[in-house]
């Protein structure tokens, strides 16, 4: 049932004019007037925008008679004392129709006509519904399949990608939590252990759809250095054992040197302008890092291996 939404507000109409069309009654007289407009019909426009077209009786709506208001929606059928009483029908803004039996502006029978085409309706936009929901939960299946589709092809695709053990860059982030060889997450910015490797710290950076785009091995000091590395050349030339010259052999037997650092990087380093030393190999996914590492009040050269992926391998 509905409440029809038409108030009478007395005060604020305006005559507007009528039509003897339709109606058994001779049109009300003149302007509105209370002691005049009775068993005549007439229109009244309310100050809102609605309009009233039909019959008057002791000065009130009663009889037949059309109201449309102004949003939009529509009453035709009987009045009782300014209301809908009777047999009627009222259209929605929307579309959307009741007819049947109005008792004081309410519905309180529906006729069989509306019901089905009110039933029809309803059934209509149910299946609309249901399939605006099916078709959704379509799209987000394929999506997910092709997520994981891709997934799977891009980490068929890393398998050449170097890295440490089956530690790979391109690998997914679930896929890394699978394989159960971490203690903790490689998000971590202190790093974690893996492969119960206690002297190591393991890191990594996650991009895009979280795949890992680099990682980093923090391997130790570098013997000697106490801050700077100008006893390097002096390592190389004298062919003493520390672990920069041990990475530096081992990655040099399975990968191309595309660059390493020159005397005067070293240089700038020892001078604080340069903050990283860099020997990258195999195009860039694979490189050696020297860096400084605050240890108390001093800081001590370390040393870290980074691999990144195959595409991602641009050294920053």
């Amino acid at each position: 049932m509905r409440k029809l939404t038409a108030t009478l507000c007395l005060t604020l109409a305006v005559l507007v004019g009528s039509t003897t069309e339709g109606f058994a009654l001779p049109p009300c007289p003149g302007s509105y007037d209370k002691n005049t407009w009775s068993n005549c019909f007439g229109t009244w426009t309310f100050g809102n925008g609605d309009k009233y077209v039909g019959e008057y009786q002791n000065n009130q709506f009663n009889g037949q008679g059309t109201i449309i208001l102004a949003n939009g929606g529509k009453y035709v059928g009987e009045w009782k004392d300014d209301r809908s009483n009777g047999q009627g029908t009222f259209t929605y803004a929307d579309g959307r129709v009741e007819e049947g039996i109005w008792e004081n502006g309410i519905l309180v029978r529906e006729s069989a006509r509306s019901k089905k085409k009110r039933i029809a309706k309803e059934n209509k936009r149910k299946k609309e519904r249901i399939a605006k929901e099916n078709k959704r939960k379509k799209e987000r299946i394929a999506k997910k399949n092709q997520r994981k589709k891709e997934r799977i092809e891009r980490e068929k695709r890393i398998a050449s990608n170097p890295g440490f053990r089956d530690l790979k860059p391109g690998l997914h982030s679930f896929t890394i939590k699978k394989k159960k060889v971490c203690k903790g997450s490689l998000n971590k910015k202190s790093g974690t252990t893996c492969y119960g490797l206690g002297n190591l710290k393991f890191r990594g950076k996650f991009g895009k759809g979280s795949f890992l785009e680099k990682l980093t091995v923090e391997l130790g000091p570098i013997v000697g250095s106490v801050g700077f590395i100008n006893e390097l050349s002096t390592y190389l030339q004298k062919g003493e054992t520390n672990i920069y010259l041990n990475m530096r052999k081992n990655l040099k037997a399975k990968y191309k040197i595309d660059f390493e650092f020159s005397e005067r990087d070293r240089q700038l380093f020892n001078e604080n302008i340069k903050d990283k030393l860099y020997v990258v190999y195999s195009k860039g996914q694979v490189a050696l890092l020297i860096n400084r590492k605050k240890r108390g009040y001093s800081k001590d050269v370390w040393l870290y291996v980074e691999y990144r992926d195959v595409i991602l391998h641009k050294i920053s």
